[in-house]
């Protein structure tokens, strides 16, 4: 007889500043087959120390926190922990909060005011690798014109970090394993895409947007 071999369990990190929300999200956890919490943090840098010593395949995490924000936290695991999913659970209904987060790497953004069903959904989505966008919040981002907010790709993101701490076109391609070339172009794209006219300009935007 061949013996079935048992599911992996989904490593899990639980981020919100309230303590109520936070025990709710473990109790909810808790009740979802194979999932297993290896942290409850109340900030994002919390989130960041548990990451630095253990692996994590899913971070459920509040738009708004003390010390890091959940979209400052996303956005350095989507740099350093690609392979971490994130998934954003907030009051926040914005169109910019939800655009920032799309472009932080959040792979779903439920509102806490949605159903214990709806939250587990969500869920299962992201762990089963989909995205989770509730039909209102995803209007939203098909309403919202790309010129407001222009959609970046991750590796846009990294050069943008890099330009932002003064990072030449060299070091940049010796740092993402690329070509100086290919650096030069992803430069001229960037300015084109965020209506600048140098380095500068995409300094100052990496810092308005809080990227460095």
């Amino acid at each position: 007889m061949t013996l079935s071999k048992a599911p992996s369990s989904i490593k899990v990190i639980l981020a919100d500043d309230h303590q109520f929300i936070l025990e709710t999200l473990q109790l909810l956890a808790n009740d979802i087959p194979h999932f297993d919490v290896i942290g409850c943090c109340r900030n994002g840098q919390e989130v960041l120390q548990v990451l630095e010593k253990n692996h994590a395949d899913l971070v459920i995490t509040d738009l708004r926190m003390p010390d890091l924000d959940g979209l400052q936290m996303a956005r350095h695991i989507q740099q350093h922990y690609p392979n971490v999913k994130v998934l954003m659970l907030t009051m926040s209904d914005e169109t910019d909060s939800i655009r920032q987060a799309v472009q932080a790497g959040v792979v779903g953004y439920v509102l806490k005011n949605a159903g214990i069903s709806e939250i587990k959904e969500a869920i299962e989505i992201v762990v089963s690798g989909g995205k989770y966008f509730d039909q209102d919040n995803l209007l939203k981002l098909l309403q919202t014109p790309t010129s407001v907010e222009p959609l970046l790709t991750s590796r846009e993101l990294d050069i943008i970090r890099l330009i932002a701490s003064e990072a030449t076109s060299l070091e940049i391609a010796e740092k993402l394993f690329i070509s100086e070339k290919t650096v030069e172009t992803h430069r001229r794209n960037i300015i084109n895409k965020l209506g600048v006219k140098n380095s500068v300009g995409v300094a100052m935007y990496a810092v308005k947007r809080g990227l460095v």
